[in-house]
């Protein structure tokens, strides 16, 4: 089979090499099958028509990334099926009613490893969520950037923000003291003992990688779009929020650092990360897609 892949910030490779390594030819042009991280705002619908005869199949936009139907965009009528790193996202997906089949193909962001507690706290990093290419971010993501920060700089910690796109775009503000990092969207995580970090891909690699963790900003619903006058927001998150919650929030203080450093939220993991991903996996879904 002729696939086409749309590499999301550099995380679709092991997908691709999977493929490959199934007998599966990487194209670029009329290909059967076009393996894309999302199909709805017009930029991916674009790329979609510009593949007319290929069959979609999405794989995530980022983890735990489960909400994007959830009232908020529309589901592209080519879209064939859902490979799903995880068992909660697709969980969530099919009780708020998404139309399209789900298939778990494991956890493919990194090589996973065992939770390491750890008895003293110094270096925490900080990931603030971040504005879109434009440099946008809706007023409810940067309010909950602002009072993490603020709880952290409370905290007799050594303090990591690990930001993408400038400084004041995340809602954030030099502190004597605060080390600011450009990151990457590539995967790649800053080491320190702790991250704090919103419940995202970042958040959810960290946990992967055995590194304690902490959440913040998780009493708003998802929401997504360009402008906060055109915000939409999930339907159904007072179904799913609870399902979906990190147990360790900065909202609770240190308390919760020295929680999250000690005991792994083993709950959460198994739910949102879950198993390492395989090529007998993929092999398994594209079979039952095609």
């Amino acid at each position: 089979m002729k696939f086409a892949i749309l590499d999301h910030n550099n995380s679709a490779f092991p997908i691709a090499s999977a493929m490959m390594g199934l007998g599966h030819e990487l194209v670029r042009t009329e290909p059967d099958l076009l393996l894309i991280d999302h199909d709805s705002p017009p930029y991916y619908r674009e790329i979609i028509d510009s593949f007319p005869d290929a069959q979609i199949v999405l794989y995530p936009h980022g983890d735990p990334y489960m909400f994007a139907w959830d009232g908020i965009w529309e589901v592209n009528p080519r879209t064939a099926a859902y490979l799903s790193s995880n068992i909660g996202s697709g969980e969530i997906m099919m009780g708020y009613g998404y139309p399209n089949p789900i298939h778990h193909i494991g956890w493919y962001r990194c090589e996973q490893a065992d939770f390491k507690p750890i008895d003293r706290i110094e270096r925490v990093v900080f990931a603030p969520i971040h504005p879109l290419n434009n440099g946008y971010l809706n007023r409810y993501h940067k309010a909950a950037n602002v009072k993490a920060y603020e709880a952290l700089l409370k905290m007799p910690i050594k303090l990591t923000v690990r930001h993408i796109g400038n400084i004041p775009s995340n809602g954030l503000w030099p502190v004597d003291g605060v080390r600011f990092v450009n990151g990457r969207m590539d995967g790649s995580t800053t080491e320190a003992d702790l991250v704090v970090s919103n419940v995202g891909t970042y958040l959810a690699t960290t946990v992967a990688q055995g590194k304690p963790c902490v959440a913040y900003g998780q009493d708003y619903p998802k929401m997504d779009w360009y402008s906060d006058d055109t915000l939409k927001f999930s339907e159904h998150w007072d179904d799913y929020s609870e399902y979906l919650r990190y147990p360790y929030d900065v909202s609770n203080g240190y308390e919760a650092l020295e929680q999250a450093a000690m005991e792994e939220a083993a709950g959460w993991r198994s739910k949102f990360v879950g198993e390492q991903f395989t090529a007998q996996k993929l092999e398994q879904a594209l079979e039952q897609i095609l």
